[in-house]
């Protein structure tokens, strides 16, 4: 025999059996519901942290030297002639934007990047990056009468969380678009171990702006190069492959072609500033002549 007691008693029609029963009744309904109440809630507390897990922005690191290719490049237009000047936060993101984007052919599926990793490739704040956002939306190239945008994105929403699918214009080597060969002698090549290696954010604005503007106006002379560069040879994969241009412009035309004021101060600390990374290198005396590098150098980790 149980030594507990039965639940009810045998006088069944019993007002206190009977509200004893509802009683335990209601108690087991409560430790029910409770169960329920927690099993709930540990989805819930679940699909919360996984959420958070999912949604969190990841971040793009700067590549050490044996993980960057320094012979990948895209063809940045000539910006800083007649109305094509950006500003100096467009200047910053354009390329870093860029260097994200598909290479061959415009019109493809965009890439996402959040708005954190930008500010930290460009080496700008996430409010210079809305504000170049919006100036590359608003600036576009012409080719056969149709309008390309600098910069497109589309907004995609998932529940809660949204984010931004971009897409770059710039020449692309085949098709559809802004093709090399139409845009000949309207661009140079902008390579992206700048941006993987930490270069381009650690530049100042002045010293992206005048890199930028010296990689424009900078010129291959095939006579110096291999008076400088014995082992150059003249094929074209190895043109490609150059190391350096000339630029013999006066730092005042290229100051006012960057959109910045001429000031003997700000140029020498520009100059400096690209000097320290490599990125140039004086090669008169008297005359204002460089040597524009087309990669940085960067060394190998010990």
């Amino acid at each position: 025999m149980s030594r507990f007691p039965p639940p009810f008693f045998k006088h069944t029609g019993d007002k206190q059996q009977i509200l004893l029963i509802m009683g335990q009744a209601a108690w087991r309904g409560k430790i029910i519901a409770d169960v329920k109440r927690q099993k709930h809630q540990k989805r819930v507390d679940a699909q919360k942290k996984f959420s958070r897990i999912y949604d969190k922005k990841r971040t793009i690191g700067f590549k050490p030297r044996e993980y960057i290719n320094m012979n990948k490049f895209f063809c940045h237009l000539f910006m800083w002639r007649a109305d094509w000047k950006l500003s100096k936060y467009a200047a910053a993101v354009y390329p870093v934007m860029c260097s994200r984007d598909n290479f061959e052919i415009y019109g493809g599926k965009g890439f996402q990047i959040s708005r954190e990793n930008i500010a930290r490739l460009a080496g700008v704040s996430t409010n210079s990056v809305d504000r170049a956002i919006e100036e590359l939306e608003n600036r576009s190239m012409v080719s056969d009468g149709v309008h390309h945008p600098l910069l497109r994105r589309e907004k995609v929403q998932e529940g809660e969380r949204h984010y931004y699918i971009y897409e770059m214009g710039f020449i692309r080597s085949v098709e559809e678009g802004l093709t090399m060969l139409e845009w000949k002698d309207q661009y140079f090549t902008f390579h992206t171990c700048l941006i993987e290696s930490g270069v381009w954010a650690a530049l100042s604005f002045k010293a992206k702006l005048l890199y930028l503007v010296m990689r424009q106006e900078a010129y291959h002379d095939k006579e110096i190069y291999q008076s400088l560069e014995s082992e150059f040879d003249y094929d074209g994969e190895s043109y490609a492959k150059r190391l350096w241009d000339i630029c013999d412009q006066p730092l005042s035309k290229l100051f006012r072609l960057a959109g910045m004021r001429v000031n003997y101060n700000a140029a020498k600390a520009a100059i400096e500033e690209l000097e320290k990374h490599e990125l140039v290198e004086r090669m008169g005396d008297k005359k204002a002549i460089f040597r524009v590098f087309l990669r940085p150098k960067i060394r190998k980790n010990p």
